[in-house]
């Protein structure tokens, strides 16, 4: 899955146990592998710090 925010492309690849996440900004590329439970744990504490900057913003 491939989706583009403003200047960045982010493309999340999985497998049974993996998780691989592709930022592509400018023609420059991080990638960052990870076992499944670590990037359900990562994605839960984005969301939260998400949900709280966008109260603080409102």
């Amino acid at each position: 899955m491939t989706t583009t925010r403003g200047e960045a492309d982010l493309t999340v690849e999985h497998q049974p146990d993996r998780v691989r996440i592709t930022v592509d900004q400018s023609g420059r590329q991080t990638v960052i592998a990870m076992p499944a439970t670590t990037a359900m744990e990562l994605a839960r504490r984005i969301t939260a710090s998400a949900a709280l900057a966008m109260t603080e913003k409102a």
